[in-house]
């Protein structure tokens, strides 16, 4: 079967692997069903003369509409990056990389979520200062907005950083994972097996199911018997990266390509089977 919607390349999509519900559009579709209520419901405050009611169900219908937004599905990248230089036991390699997004991206929607919720808090506190006079909302402005404006901020910062450490890189010697708890540096060789998997992973209490690629490591060796390449993390679309792994195992004498940009081209126009 091939999955046209998942990626640029007209590529088989793994059997193992599970679907996101709706499209990866779930989170989503119930922070705006979540919504509606809550902005009728301040509507209904406002008209019965409760603002401080109708600020705070504001206050959350903004956080809820803010994850709402960023927690939307985004197409997997067409481009890959390529070649770059990396370094392998002190040697100087070229490679095509497969950028993996950092750890901080949770604690970046969790940041601007916070920020968002006191920034509304305080525009709701200046409605009352300019509608009723009441000066002491002012202040209350102040002390809130200010810790607002530092998590809003702290929370763009995590979510724009970028860290050149985080990728899956395909050198003509090397695969090299790093996905942040150390890279494993696999010699193209030593590769036994390139396979798709989904795993259940404990999520506060409930568990989410998680798509993975699993390259098996030949034994004995330094390296675990299996290095996880976690789908949900990568930037390029998961697909592509799973059957160009699959084809520079299979295929010995195209992986000089890899420095350069032949290997480019053909990831991008998907010629992998």
């Amino acid at each position: 079967m091939v999955d046209q919607d998942r990626g640029p390349a007209p590529l088989p999509w793994p059997s193992a692997w599970r679907r996101p519900p709706l499209g990866g559009w779930r989170l989503t579709v119930l922070c705006g069903v979540l919504v509606v209520p809550m902005a009728l419901a301040c509507g209904v405050a406002l008209v019965d003369s409760e603002p401080r009611v109708a600020a705070g169900l504001g206050a959350v219908a903004v956080v809820v509409g803010t994850i709402g937004v960023l927690a939307r599905p985004r197409r997997p990248r067409r481009q890959v990056v390529g070649p770059v230089t990396v370094e392998v036991d002190g040697v100087q390699e070229r490679a095509v990389r497969f950028a993996v997004r950092p750890g901080t991206v949770l604690l970046g929607l969790g940041l601007v979520a916070g920020g968002v919720a006191l920034l509304a808090a305080v525009v709701a506190m200046l409605v009352l200062v300019v509608t009723r006079g009441e000066a002491r909302f002012l202040i209350g402005g102040v002390v809130v907005g200010v810790p607002g404006l530092v998590l809003l901020l702290g929370g763009i910062a995590a979510l724009s950083s970028k860290r050149t450490n985080n990728a899956v890189d395909l050198t003509p010697r090397h695969v090299l994972v790093e996905t942040g708890h150390g890279r494993s540096d696999i010699p193209w060789a030593e590769i036994e097996s390139v396979t798709a998997t989904s795993a259940v992973i404990p999520v506060g209490a409930r568990a989410a199911v998680q798509n993975l690629i699993v390259i098996g490591v030949r034994q004995p060796s330094d390296l675990p018997d299996q290095v996880l390449v976690p789908c949900g993390r990568l930037v390029n679309d998961p697909v592509l990266v799973y059957h160009g792994l699959l084809y520079y195992v299979g295929r010995p004498g195209d992986r000089d390509e890899l420095a350069s940009d032949a290997a480019v081209r053909r990831l991008e126009a998907g010629q992998l089977v």
